[in-house]
């Protein structure tokens, strides 16, 4: 007998032949199907400069680390997923938030970061904002790492449209295309 596996619509196919070929077992496992959504909107960028949020970041506990060049810090309830009052509300968010960022990608349209000495590109999702970055209203980012402080104090608050995509069947939702 030899066991199979197989990536089959909608999960994985596991199942074992016999000797001469035939199905002896079959088992359908189902898996949650992940597509993406494009997501357009506004949203402000402000610049991270090499010696702040030195930290490991809000996800690092489920192995991402925030702060990583050529990415960004957002708030949650941007995408749909509010920060509760209690720390393991925090945590639960933290979590679905972590798997779901290696999917994300954050690409803000014409953000002039390179004259001011930060990452171009499209921008990968590690941290959440802290405190004071999440009692900002409209949609923000923290982008992640200026060579210099002083290039992060010159690029300032810039706003730009943002194409986002997002998992879907992750909860999270596009934010307010206002900003």
């Amino acid at each position: 007998m030899m066991a199979f596996q197989g990536i089959g619509y909608g999960g994985f196919d596991k199942g074992i032949v016999g000797n001469q070929g035939q199905m002896v077992l079959h088992l359908k496992i189902r898996m949650p199907k992940i597509g993406f959504k494009v997501c357009k909107f506004k949203a402000t960028f402000s610049a991270v400069g090499p010696n702040q949020a030195t930290g490991p970041g809000a996800m690092a506990k489920f192995g991402i680390q925030g702060g990583s060049n050529g990415t960004v810090a957002i708030n949650p309830a941007n995408f749909g997923l509010s920060l509760p009052h209690t720390y393991s509300g925090n945590i639960a968010v933290q979590e679905q938030l972590a798997a779901a960022a290696p999917l994300m990608e954050i690409d803000a349209l014409n953000l002039p970061a390179v004259q001011y000495g930060g990452p171009t590109g499209v921008y990968a999702v590690s941290d959440i904002g802290g405190p004071r970055f999440l009692k900002r209203t409209g949609n923000n980012f923290d982008l992640y790492r200026f060579s210099t402080q002083q290039g992060a104090i010159d690029f300032g608050l810039q706003t730009v449209t943002v194409l986002a995509i997002i998992p879907t069947g992750m909860g999270l939702q596009c934010p307010p295309s206002g900003g």
